[in-house]
């Protein structure tokens, strides 16, 4: 777990809290992995049936009274282990480009941001804060009318502060302070008006 019982608290807080003063929306989402990546696990396998052939094909020509079972079972414990490391977030980060993954991140961000009903918000003032977990990667997504106010240089030093949290393991601690400043900057452009509710749930979303 990424997130303990008591962060997921402190984030729904850190929501509830920044939105008080803002029309803005704001949607923390996590989830374990952006994309379908087994064709790793594929490709490793058939790297350790390859392997597991070469050993085989060696053992029968070193003790020729060894059964067919046991070279099969080699054969087939190579394509276990390949795939098996092919399930690996480690091993799948290092088989697979780095734009790659940021390709699967930001079309899983994107199709988030549609699914939860970020783009209805009154006003075009949605938020999304996306972690994918597998590829180590972060997204904040805002709506048409946030987005042109504030500007990329913005959402870049957020990102990264969320990621540094997340690799010194104080990833609620990091998002919290996130929620709070975006919060605050959300107030300056966008005060919370009379009428004004809270059209999605504040809580973290996970999948």
């Amino acid at each position: 777990m990424v997130f303990t019982k008591n962060d997921l608290a402190r984030i729904e807080a850190a929501v509830k809290a920044a939105e008080k003063n803002t029309s803005g929306e704001i949607v923390p989402m996590v989830i374990p992995s952006s994309g379908d990546y087994s064709r790793v696990g594929h490709r490793l396998g058939i790297l350790g049936l390859a392997l597991g052939s070469a050993i085989a094909f060696y053992f029968h020509l070193r003790f020729p009274f060894l059964d067919y079972a046991f070279l099969l079972g080699v054969q087939l414990l190579g394509w276990a282990v390949g795939w098996s490391l092919g399930q690996l977030p480690a091993v799948i980060r290092v088989f697979l480009p780095k734009g790659f993954l940021a390709e699967e991140v930001h079309e899983a961000a994107l199709a988030s941001f549609v699914r939860h009903g970020l783009h209805h918000t009154e006003g075009r003032t949605g938020i999304l804060l996306f972690i994918s977990l597998l590829e180590h990667r972060v997204e904040i997504l805002a709506d048409q009318g946030i987005h042109q106010k504030v500007g990329d240089e913005y959402w870049k030093a957020e990102v990264e502060k969320v990621i540094t949290g997340l690799r010194k393991g104080r990833g609620g601690e990091a998002l919290v302070q996130v929620i709070g400043e975006i919060g605050a900057k959300l107030t300056e452009h966008f005060p919370r008006g009379e009428g004004d509710r809270n059209e999605l749930s504040d809580e973290l979303r996970q999948r």
